[in-house]
Order: C-alpha cells, then structure tokens, then sequence
C-alpha cells in the first residue's frame, strides 16, 4: 500500500513536472535573444548649446545618458541593490525566496504589497516585455533573466539596469 502512494505521488509529481515543463516552453520560445542588448543604444538627449558652449536647451522625449559602470559611484551601484536585490551579486538572476515571501505577503495582504523581483527580473521586464501583470508574463520575465545572467556580467547587467529605470518626470538612468 505504501509502496503504491508513493509510486503514484512520483507519477503525479513527474507528470506535473512535464506539463509545467511544456507550458514554460510553448510560453517562452518567442521571447527574443537576450543578445541583441550586447547593440542596445536607448534614447538619449540632445542637447543645444549656445556660442558660449553654455547648455540652451535639451530635447528628448526620455531624459537619459548613458554612463558606463567604471563612472558610476560605488555608493550609488551600492544604494540600489541594498533596496532593490539584496542578493544580486549571489543570485542567478532570481530569488526564489524572494519571490516566495512576496507571493505569501500579497496572498494576506489581499494585493501587491510588494514585489519579489530581483534586479534581472526588472531588466527584462523593463526592455523586453510588458507592463501587464500575469503569471505568463512572469514566467517569461523569470526565464529572461536566467538567460541574461547566462550571457552578461553582473556589473553589464547592473550597468544597463542603472541606465534603463525610470526616475520620474522623464527621467531614465542614473545619469538624467
């Protein structure tokens, strides 16, 4: 008897497993190459200036300019993985107790109360996905990040993420 509970839990949990598996695949295999960013250029700034060389103006519709990590300060790259990944540098690109202690707090909470996504997480869902709020389009942003920490650093990841978040009033990046 005991025999058969357990071979019949093995055979739901292998069954589970290959179902989620193909559900995961189906889902994500037109999420596109995390690659291409290696080309990324986001929109920045023009900037006008007079025959001073004094700034006259700026036109964007984002306000951004990309800064490279080595010209980041350290206590700026410091400030933002204390708030937004504690376990960034340790992490593969997500954080499965994170995203666990979220999902419980939300779950008696009655809402999103707060967020489980690790720095990753919010660069691909940032430059790749939508801002919808589902458990497809988190699963693709999940699968992202694994795949970008495959391909990139994590100083590349935190440079791009430092220059891609929105700072309010137009604002992106750290630089703007």
């Amino acid at each position: 008897m005991k025999k058969k509970i357990i071979l019949g839990l093995a055979g739901f949990i292998s069954l589970f497993t290959l179902i989620f598996g193909l559900y995961v695949f189906i889902i994500t295999r037109d999420l596109p190459d995390v690659k291409e960013l290696e080309n990324w250029k986001p929109p920045e700034a023009s900037v006008i200036y007079d025959y001073k060389d004094r700034v006259f103006s700026e036109l964007y519709v984002q306000k951004r300019y990309y800064v490279s990590i080595d010209k980041i300060p350290d206590f700026v790259k410091k400030a933002f993985i204390a708030v937004e990944d504690k376990t960034f540098y340790e992490n593969p690109g997500i954080d499965f107790f994170g995203i666990l202690r979220a999902f419980i707090k939300n779950i008696f909470s009655g809402g999103v109360v707060e967020g489980g996504s690790t720095i990753s997480q919010q660069l691909a869902k940032n430059l790749f996905l939508t801002p919808e709020r589902s458990i497809n389009r988190k699963i693709k942003e999940i699968v992202l990040a694994l795949r970008l920490n495959k391909v990139y650093s994590k100083e590349k990841i935190l440079e791009l993420y430092l220059n891609q978040i929105y700072l309010g009033q137009g604002s992106y990046g750290v630089e703007a």
